[in-house]
Order: structure tokens, then sequence, then C-alpha cells
């Protein structure tokens, strides 16, 4: 099973929650939810999204990228219905998908999902991305964990993303886990701060495993704008999101709002 369909997986039952949680939703609504429906069946199906004939009506944005001013259409929908933006762009070759928080947290969760899908469907039609090509974009540290995928192209932004947010989630929830070095701690430090709120004992893990870290390597210590700079996260909204997701879906981390509650 490959990223596209796990994301499939994951993205129908948001589908679901969106249809239940908008409502009566309006024609516009309605129709944005079967155009993600459209890809999921077809997701599931064995087949691509992105083969199917394109027959949006308003390709005005990524002419040359089928599907994607349609997809971009739907999510900006569907956000707008949860009370909240989606903003789309092109990053590398792939459509980036930021939502921000709507109006509950099982809508923003099922944007969250929808976002994913959409992300890597739009990736079809990517360039083989070359050792090469990333080290010189990246610090050499995280470089150099990251070897050619099965289909040749090299890891990018999101397979970054999601390391990094593996190591979050570990080090957060794993007494006495430490960043192996430079970019992990630098993450830390910034998911420390930015999920402390709602999540303050994985927050204090993340940043006391960070100020250990920079108490030995005092000299890598960097600004958080250097984080998404350097291209260790895509930004730190998308970070917080995503880790805060994780974070709830551990039994015993505890978040500020269920501690409030009890």
């Amino acid at each position: 099973m490959n990223d596209l369909q796990r994301a499939a997986i994951r993205a129908r039952p948001a589908l679901a929650v969106l249809a239940d949680e908008l409502g009566e939703p309006s024609p516009d609504t309605v129709r944005a939810l079967a155009i993600i429906e459209q890809m999921l069946d077809d997701i599931e199906a064995g087949r691509h999204p992105i083969d199917h004939p394109d027959d949006w009506p308003h390709r005005d944005r990524w002419p040359d990228r089928p599907h994607w001013d349609r997809w971009r259409w739907a999510i900006k929908t569907l956000a707008v219905a949860s009370g909240t933006t989606a903003h789309c762009s092109l990053k590398y070759e792939y459509m980036r998908v930021d939502t921000r928080q709507a109006r509950s947290d099982a809508l923003t969760g099922a944007l969250l999902d929808v976002a994913d899908v959409i992300e890597l469907a739009s990736d079809r039609e990517r360039d083989a991305m070359t050792v090469a090509d990333l080290i010189e974009q990246l610090n050499p540290p995280i470089a150099q964990r990251f070897v050619p995928t099965e289909r040749g192209a090299m890891s990018t932004a999101r397979d970054i993303e999601r390391v990094m947010l593996e190591r979050c989630l570990q080090i957060s929830i794993t007494p006495g886990d430490m960043p192996r070095d430079q970019a992990e701690a630098s993450v830390c430090r910034l998911a420390g701060m930015i999920v402390d709120g709602r999540y303050p004992e994985a927050g204090k893990r993340l940043s006391d495993a960070a100020t250990a870290y920079f108490a030995d390597h005092p000299d890598q210590q960097v600004p958080s704008a250097e984080v998404v700079r350097r291209g260790w996260i895509i930004n730190a909204p998308r970070l917080r999101d995503r880790l805060e997701r994780l974070l709830a879906g551990f039994v015993g981390v505890s978040s500020q709002s269920s501690s409030q509650s009890s």
C-alpha cells in the first residue's frame, strides 16, 4: 500500500465527518464533497485521480496541471463551509494545501485528511529529484538521511516533514529520547513552544530535550525562522496542526483542554 492509498483510507471517514458536521450544505459544498469522493473512489479502485480527463471549466491558476484547479476549488469551498480558509500553492512538483483551525476539532482534522490526499494525488507528474538536488536545498545532516524511493524519486519536503513529525512524536511520548542532530533539536524546540498551550506535558518534554541537546552543542542553536528557511519543516502552523493531531491519538498524552474539563 502506498502513501496515496493510505491517505485515501484516512480521508474516507473524514469525508463522512464533513458531510455530518456541515448539516445542510450549500450546492457548492455538495459539489466539493462529490469531487473529493470521486478522487477517493478512483484511488480505492486502483486508478490515479489525475488519469481522468479534466473537464473543469475554470483552469485558470494551473492550466497545465490536470485537476489541480478542481481540487483547489473543492478544498477551499469545504474550508469556508467549515468556518476557516485553505491556501493552495505550488511546492516543488506538488500542490501544497494549508488549512487553518475550523470551527470544531472534528472539522479541522477532516480538512487536514482531505488536504493530505490532495497533496499526494497532485504529485503524480513530478520530476524525479536527485540526491544532489536535495543536498543542494537542504543542510547535510538531514539530507544524508534520505535515499531514492522505489520510484527513483528523491524524498522532498513532505517526506522530511513526516520524519520530523515522527521524531517529535517519539520524543514527546518517550522519556529519555533525545534529538540526534541539529535539525531534530531545532524542530523539537519550535514544536515544544507551539504545542505547549494544548499539550503542556508533550511541549515540556520536547523543549527539555532540545535544551539538553543545545547545552552540549551551543553553537548549533538557530532562530526559529531558520527551521523553516533550512527546509526542516514546511511552516509552523502546519507543524502544530499535524503534531497536535498525532498527539491526540495517543492515550496518556494529556491536553490542556481535557485537563480543564476533568
